[in-house]
């Protein structure tokens, strides 16, 4: 079994950070990471989603940000998921 990516920031530097971006691009601020604590003792994983428009870069936003986050905290393992969508036309 590998070891996974490990990340020591605390969630209210994350949520900080997460404001201060939303404030930058004019967006409405969260008041508190989603999804929030299972329990004390047990965090709940953070999930964060790139939503953009077909032809304005997700692919590079993508591999960006996992330069990034391997430059700056090390991390190896990423998931990246592509949900498809079929027209009623294509069928």
């Amino acid at each position: 079994m590998g070891l996974g990516n490990s990340l020591v920031i605390d969630r209210g530097t994350i949520l900080k950070n997460l404001q201060r971006v939303q404030e930058r691009n004019d967006l409405d601020t969260d008041k508190h990471l989603l999804p929030e604590d299972h329990s004390a003792n047990v965090p709940a994983p953070l999930n964060f989603s790139v939503e953009m428009e077909t032809g304005t870069g997700k692919t590079y936003v993508y591999l960006r940000t996992i330069f990034e986050l391997n430059k700056k905290y090390g991390f190896k393992k990423f998931i990246i998921v592509v949900p498809t969508w079929r027209s009623a036309r294509a069928c």
